[in-house]
């Protein structure tokens, strides 16, 4: 039985300021199901430069660079091309001997098992 639900926040809970068509319903199935929810999210509300420049120091100190994706462009919540992640990571890889370990989408390894816990689609429920 699935006891942990990982449930990434931008893009499926919500899109910009609007929550996505039934998420509520699937968090409230999945609540009343005795399921723990985990929320995570790889978005940020800080502004651009402060967080890449706090990650270029964490990275002189010996930080490892990892990525969750190396895509250039996204579209944001308006249906608008966007910058995306990739663009930070290739900017970061600029620290010296430094290169980026991707691992979201499309790295290999993404969708092996890395924690003990089982997943959910909750837009498919049995």
């Amino acid at each position: 039985m699935i006891q942990t639900v990982l449930l990434d926040v931008s893009g499926v809970l919500y899109q910009g300021a609007q929550a996505i068509p039934r998420a509520v319903e699937a968090l409230t199935r999945s609540r009343s199901n005795s399921r723990q929810l985990r929320f995570l999210t790889n978005s940020t509300r800080q502004p651009m430069h402060r967080i890449m420049s706090q990650a270029y120091r964490l990275m002189q100190k010996g930080a490892p660079l990892l990525a969750l994706a190396s895509n250039r462009i996204s579209l944001d919540e308006n249906r608008q091309l966007s910058l995306d992640a990739g663009c930070f990571v290739k900017a970061l890889e600029h620290t010296p001997g430094l290169q980026a370990q991707l691992l979201g989408k499309p790295d290999p390894g993404f969708s092996e098992p890395r924690l003990p816990l089982q997943v959910s689609n909750l837009s498919n429920p049995r």
